[in-house]
């Protein structure tokens, strides 16, 4: 699940056509990938679909500010299900920590 939901972030932010914003975005999904793999919690910490379907009809539609309100309650519910708190005993493998094979 992080694995997709990171290539989504990173095709919305290809669809741009602006390479400053793709590589940004490649580097947030790496970071944020890892932390919530690392910290996630709860189903809270990965993306359900309909905030992403949600979020692409409001850029669709030409309305920001319903855009903008999306994001950041897709942002604060995606944080509400980390811990940074959370302890877990180090992994080597990058691939159990993200959960892909």
């Amino acid at each position: 699940m992080i694995r997709l939901s990171g290539e989504f972030h990173t095709k919305l932010a290809q669809a741009t056509g602006n390479k400053f914003i793709s590589r940004m975005m490649r580097e947030l999904v790496t970071r944020t990938s890892l932390i919530v793999g690392l910290f996630g919690t709860s189903e809270n910490a990965s993306c359900p679909d309909d905030e992403h379907s949600n979020i692409l009809k409001a850029i669709q539609s030409h309305d920001p500010d319903l855009a903008e309100k999306l994001l950041i309650s897709h942002l604060n519910h995606i944080q509400s299900g980390l811990d940074m708190e959370a302890r877990q005993e180090p992994q080597d493998d990058l691939a159990a920590i993200l959960g892909s094979d």
